[in-house]
């Protein structure tokens, strides 16, 4: 499990460098903080990787999960968190939801379901997301939205439009995203409901408003 966050490179980025005396078309930018942790398990011989800063476990599953539910998950709910030396495009961390989502999202959120526990902040979320598919903002601004499955996105977007009781299950039913005992489960697909509702109505603020009142 390696963590570290590089956002895509520049014009800027590289000019940047180049005033420090680095030309190289092959360089990154990257945060300062860094997490190398490797299963200890090398039939033909151990390495001293430690001496480098990286943590040697009996099992990395859960660093793993860790990693994408608590860092990934909440960088893709929050707009990542403040950095104001990184310069990391909300762009880029909206793409590939599709890809993005299942492991840091959904599939947690289906664990606690199961365990009689309630996930509003998820629902929020995957509300969010779906509106952010429709490639405008609230106000009519439009973007590209960039994910191998924009196409089908739109298609959706044409055919229920605003209809939030279509519009919500018709992405939930995307079994490549959504796993399908989470697009089963009744309770969520109404609290997305709900969610989307707000926000459209009320935006983003209200939306999370709505997440934390009783």
């Amino acid at each position: 499990m390696v963590d570290r966050i590089v956002p895509a490179m520049t014009a800027a980025d590289f000019a940047r460098l180049a005033e420090l005396g680095v030309e190289d078309l092959n360089a990154v930018v990257g945060e300062a903080f860094s997490q190398w942790v490797v299963e200890d398990d090398f039939p033909l011989g151990r390495p001293d990787w430690e001496a480098e800063g990286v943590e040697m476990v009996a099992d990395v599953a859960p660093f793993e999960t860790m990693k994408l539910r608590m860092l990934n998950g909440s960088h893709s709910l929050l707009a990542r968190f403040g950095n104001d030396s990184l310069r990391h495009r909300l762009q880029q961390i909206a793409m590939d939801g599709s890809q993005k989502l299942p492991q840091r999202w959904l599939h947690g959120a289906r664990v606690r379901l199961e365990a009689g526990g309630e996930v509003p902040c998820t629902a929020l979320g995957v509300a969010a997301w779906i509106r952010y598919t429709a490639g405008s903002d609230l106000h009519g601004n439009a973007y590209a939205v960039d994910d191998p499955m924009a196409g089908t996105f739109r298609l959706l977007h044409e055919a229920h439009g605003e209809d939030v009781e279509e519009l919500v299950p018709a992405f939930l039913e995307l079994d490549a995203v959504v796993p399908p005992a989470l697009a089963e489960h009744a309770g969520f697909t109404a609290e997305v409901v709900s969610a989307y509702r707000v926000l459209i109505q009320g935006g983003m603020g209200e939306a999370i408003k709505a997440v934390g009142s009783p």
